[in-house]
C-alpha cells in the first residue's frame, strides 16, 4: 500500500497516484477542520460541506458506501426524539446504534478541512486506512459561495484516487426460477389412409429460494398433457344382414387423453459460482413429487352401418412418470460488479426425451461478502 506524498503546487490542486490497494467498500467521512479568521461565517457551512463532498465522493467517485458524519448525528437524534415522544423504543434504538458501531468501523475514514488564505479558500481531504494516509487531494475556492462546488469536487477527485469499488460477493441470497415447457406433435398416415397422432406437452416450474449459506428450498409443480388419436375412415366391409352378407360402411375414431399433475416441496441442490463477468448456475432437484394421471378413452364411429358412441371412459393412476420428473440445469448468467442487486432472465432451446421446447431461468440474488 502506497502512502501519499505531500502535493503542494503552484496552482493549488493536488492529488495522490490512484491507490487500487485502498479501494474499500465502506467510507466515512468525518466533521470537517475548519480554520478561518474570527467572524467568517464559514464556520457555518460545516454540515454543507460534508454532504456536497459525500455527493461527490459517491457519485461521480464511484465510492458506493458513503457515511458521513452528519448521517450518524441525524439517525441518532431521530431515534432520541421519537424515545423522548414515546413513538420508538429501547431495541429500536439498540439495533440503530450497532448498525452505527458497525458503519463506524469503516474500512477507510475521510478527515476534511478548510482553511483561508487570504480571500481563498483551501479545502483538503485525506483518506485514511489503518492509520496510514493513502490519498489526498486539495481543491481551492475563491468565494464562499462557490464552496459546495469546491467540496464536490473534491469528493470526486478523491474517489477517483482511492479507486473506490465493491468487493464481489462470497455468496448471494434471494430467488430463482426455473421453468420447462416442451412440446412434440407428430401425425401419419398409412397406405389403407388410417391416421395417428400424438400431442405431448409437458410444463414445469421450479421456484428456489437462494439462502446464502443455508440450504436451499423450493417447489415444483409438473403438468404434462398427453393426446393420442387413431382415426379409420370409412370403408366397406362385409356384413352380416337379413338375406345374407352384405357390403356395409365401418369406420372408427379412437382417442385417449392422458392429464398428469403434481407438485410439492423440494430440496434443490443449488450452486452459485461467480466466474469474472459471469455467475454460474447449477441446479439439481431429484426429489420423488406426488402425481396423478387422468386418463379418458374416447370412442366413436360406424359399425355395419350402424352409428355408436361417442362412448367415454374414465380411470386414474399416482404410478406415473412424465418426462420432467427431475430438474438439472447448469447455465452462465450475467455479473455486474459494483451493482448490490442482480437480476434478469435468460430463455433457451432445450430437449428431452424427444420432446423440443424452451428453458427459462429467472433471477434476483443479492451479493453477500
Amino acid at each position: 500500500m502506497a502512502v501519499c506524498a505531500s502535493i503542494a503546487l503552484a496552482s493549488m490542486l493536488s492529488v495522490c497516484t490512484p491507490v487500487a490497494a485502498a479501494a474499500q467498500s465502506r467510507v466515512i467521512v468525518g466533521d470537517p477542520t475548519i480554520t478561518v479568521p474570527k467572524g467568517d461565517t464559514v464556520a457555518e457551512r460545516g454540515r454543507l460541506l460534508v454532504q456536497a463532498f459525500a455527493s461527490g465522493l459517491q457519485n461521480e467517485g464511484q465510492c458506493p458506501n458513503v457515511v458521513t458524519s452528519v448521517d450518524v448525528k441525524d439517525r441518532l437524534d431521530f431515534e432520541k426524539l421519537k424515545l423522548a415522544l414515546g413513538s420508538g423504543n429501547e431495541a429500536a434504538a439498540n439495533r440503530v446504534t450497532e448498525e452505527l458501531a458497525a458503519t463506524l468501523a469503516a474500512d477507510t475514514v475521510v478527515s476534511l478541512s478548510v482553511g483561508a488564505v487570504g480571500a481563498t479558500y483551501v479545502l483538503s481531504a485525506s483518506a485514511i486506512v489503518k492509520g496510514q494516509v493513502v490519498a489526498r487531494v486539495s481543491e481551492v475556492s475563491r468565494t464562499q459561495d462557490d464552496l459546495g462546488n469546491t467540496a464536490d469536487r473534491a469528493g470526486v477527485r478523491l474517489g477517483r484516487a482511492l479507486g473506490c469499488k465493491v468487493p464481489d460477493p462470497i455468496f448471494f441470497e434471494g430467488t430463482l426460477t426455473y421453468e420447462v415447457t416442451l412440446d412434440k406433435a407428430e401425425s401419419k398416415t398409412n397406405e389403407a389412409g388410417d391416421t395417428s397422432s400424438l400431442q405431448t406437452r409437458a410444463h414445469r416450474k421450479d421456484t428456489i429460494e437462494v439462502r446464502g449459506l443455508r440450504d436451499s428450498a423450493g417447489r415444483a409443480d409438473i403438468d404434462e398433457t398427453s393426446t393420442s388419436r387413431l382415426v379409420t375412415p370409412t370403408r366397406l366391409s362385409q356384413c352380416a344382414a337379413p338375406g345374407g352378407y352384405r357390403d356395409l360402411p365401418n369406420s372408427s375414431n379412437q382417442s385417449t387423453e392422458m392429464v398428469t399433475t403434481g407438485g410439492g416441496a423440494t430440496s434443490p441442490s443449488v450452486r452459485l459460482q461467480l466466474d469474472g463477468a459471469r455467475i454460474q448456475v447449477s441446479i439439481e432437484a431429484f426429489d420423488s413429487l406426488p402425481r396423478t394421471m387422468k386418463q379418458r378413452d374416447t370412442v366413436s364411429g360406424v359399425t355395419c352401418g350402424r352409428p355408436h358412441g361417442p362412448e367415454t371412459t374414465t380411470h386414474s393412476t399416482d404410478a406415473v412418470t412424465t418426462a420432467l420428473d427431475t430438474a438439472a440445469v447448469v447455465v452462465n448468467i450475467p455479473f455486474t460488479r459494483g451493482q448490490a442487486q442482480q437480476s434478469g432472465a435468460k430463455t433457451w432451446p432445450i430437449e428431452v426425451n424427444d420432446l423440443k421446447g424452451t428453458a427459462t431461468l429467472t433471477w434476483k440474488l443479492i451479493g453477500k461478502s
